[in-house]
């Protein structure tokens, strides 16, 4: 983490001058203000395929490809029945336990 670090060390009772270091923000994650390398990421984006920067009409035709609708309502109403059902089913199975139990 970024910050000033202190150490003191002592040898037995003796007690060595106190040792102080900074580690700069910079050393970690990103730098800012730093310009992106537009040569690296173009030679990238030909090798794979795309475009540097693409328009958004040229992103639009892939979002169109790559969503779909469904309706999820039936599945969960299906879901919800058929759990309702099992724990009618459980209790049922507990009850007669109990009452079997009970004799």
């Amino acid at each position: 983490m970024a910050g000033t670090y202190k150490a003191t060390i002592s040898i037995g009772k003796q007690r060595l001058p106190e040792v102080a270091w900074s580690l700069p923000g910079e050393l970690f994650g990103e730098h800012p203000h730093r310009a992106p390398n537009l040569a690296l990421l173009e030679q990238i984006s030909l090798r794979s395929g795309g475009r540097l920067n693409p328009s958004a009409q040229e992103l639009r035709q892939f979002i169109k490809q790559l969503s779909a609708k469904q309706d999820l309502a039936q599945i969960f109403v299906i879901a919800a029945l058929m759990l309702l059902f099992i724990e009618i089913i459980g209790r049922e199975i507990l009850a007669l336990r109990r009452r079997r139990a009970s004799f």
